[in-house]
């Protein structure tokens, strides 16, 4: 498995850990349905809170400078979650995250959570 498929299945066990519903993840031998797309991208994993929050959970490893498809992921999300009043949880490698974090501002881009690993 990949480090992006590592950390997926890592987060999708810890949210069954704290009762989270409705988990969708992508990984090799998933026990979980895949997410459904939203606005065209697939974020990493997907899942409801004990008071029906929907949570949208993408893993970017890399410099988002660097990659077009990671941008247009992120936005995705972004202004999914605004717009749904839903939540969008954000994890990036600390090699990239001050990077990522000027990327994520100059695109008004403002994620419930921002995780570095």
């Amino acid at each position: 498995m990949t480090q992006q498929e590592q950390l997926t299945q890592s987060f999708a066990n810890l949210l069954e850990q704290r009762q989270f519903s409705k988990i969708r993840a992508v990984y090799p031998g998933s026990p979980y349905s895949p997410p459904h797309p939203v606005l065209g991208q697939t974020p990493n994993l997907t899942a409801h809170d004990d008071k029906d929050r929907f949570y949208l959970i993408a893993i970017v490893l890399e410099d988002f400078e660097e990659n077009i498809d990671a941008q247009k992921k992120v936005i995705s999300f972004g202004k999914y979650a605004k717009a749904h009043k839903s939540l969008f949880w954000l994890i990036t490698a600390k090699a990239h995250e001050q990077a990522n974090r000027r990327i994520l501002e100059k695109l008004g881009i403002v994620p419930a959570l921002l995780k570095v690993l």
